[in-house]
């Protein structure tokens, strides 16, 4: 396992919405399976998807399938892709933002890839998934293919349904619960998922665009829309970051919440040449420095932030990674 499967972390968002709309407890199922108890719209932060695809395996057996694939279509909001939304609504074309959703996909996701092909009258929208992710998970397949169908919609309504999908598994249970997906001819268990959209739609007009159809992003989309960590020690940096927006992210946590054992991360790591509480600190270090130089962030307020249990024991640990106390750095860099 050179890398870990990531998705951003505002994908919970509309989950959690929809979790709550059918009276599941949020909370608790987000606890069970590694996820950190937050709703944000800031898609800097990252979560592992096999949690994210354990999470709606609970869901499913809690409401039952035919109220799932509702449950999935309310997840499916294309406001969870931040930033990126916005670029696929500066589109000029409804080609024009299937070409921006293939290109810019893995930057959102890093288990699935995106591909497109023209056969006959059709464009294909073909998507790939990692196999580490069980390609054969019918949720996951699903979500990709209602969000597509989203796409679509920009340009041709809501009302708009695809007449020919494919699927890697046998999902029919649930397919049929899919206002938007259900009327499909849907061919299964296929060695990748797509969705046929006629060629004569493509040149449509976006009805919900935004702005001048210009691809310049601002500074802090360009950021947001970074690509998903590479290797192993820094995809879990990454959702340790993540949790630490909630609490503090024991490792058993994450390893249970990317489907390992705690053993398994430590040996992942040690190959690397560090341990989980390298990751921890050099969090915890990254984001006092930054906090630590606003003005009107008190100090102690930085140690509740970094999930520390009073503000001497961050002291002493800021004074051993930087040799200063953080009263120290902020007048010192104040200065500077």
């Amino acid at each position: 396992m050179a890398t870990v499967a990531l998705t951003r972390a505002t994908v919970l968002t509309p989950v959690s919405k929809a979790m709550r709309h059918f009276n599941v407890p949020v909370e608790k199922l987000l606890r069970r399976r590694g996820l950190p108890a937050l709703e944000t719209d800031d898609p800097a932060h990252w979560v592992p998807t096999h949690a994210v695809v354990m999470l709606a395996q609970d869901v499913q057996r809690i409401i039952g399938p035919e109220a799932f694939g509702v449950w999935l279509e309310r997840t499916c909001d294309l406001s969870q892709l931040g930033p990126f939304n916005n670029v696929l609504r500066r589109s000029r074309t409804l080609y024009d933002a299937l070409n921006r959703y293939h290109r810019f996909y893995r930057e959102f996701r890093s288990y699935a890839n995106i591909s497109m092909a023209r056969r006959g009258d059709d464009l294909w929208i073909r998507r790939s998934v990692d196999s580490r992710m069980a390609a054969n998970n019918g949720a996951l397949q699903l979500y990709g293919l209602s969000e597509i169908t989203r796409i679509v919609h920009l340009a041709a309504g809501d009302s708009w349904q695809p007449n020919r999908i494919v699927l890697q598994s046998d999902t029919d249970s649930i397919l049929k619960t899919m206002p938007h997906l259900a009327g499909a001819d849907a061919v299964l268990d296929a060695e990748f998922c797509a969705i046929a959209i006629p060629l004569g739609m493509l040149s449509r007009p976006l009805t919900q665009r935004h702005g001048s159809g210009v691809m310049a992003l601002a500074d802090d989309d360009a950021a947001a829309m970074s690509p998903p960590p590479e290797g192993f020690s820094e995809s879990v940096l990454a959702i340790i970051s993540t949790h630490f927006l909630d609490c503090y992210p024991a490792m058993n946590t994450v390893a249970e919440s990317i489907g390992v054992n705690a053993r398994t991360v430590q040996r992942r790591l040690a190959a690397d040449g560090l341990t989980y509480r390298d990751l921890i600190d050099w969090y915890r270090f990254e984001t006092a420095k930054r906090l630590i130089l606003e003005d009107r962030v008190r100090l102690t307020d930085v140690a509740a932030e970094l999930e520390y249990n009073d503000a001497g024991s961050f002291t002493r640990a800021f004074r051993r990674w930087a040799g200063v106390s953080p009263r120290e750095y902020r007048a010192l860099h104040t200065m500077a």
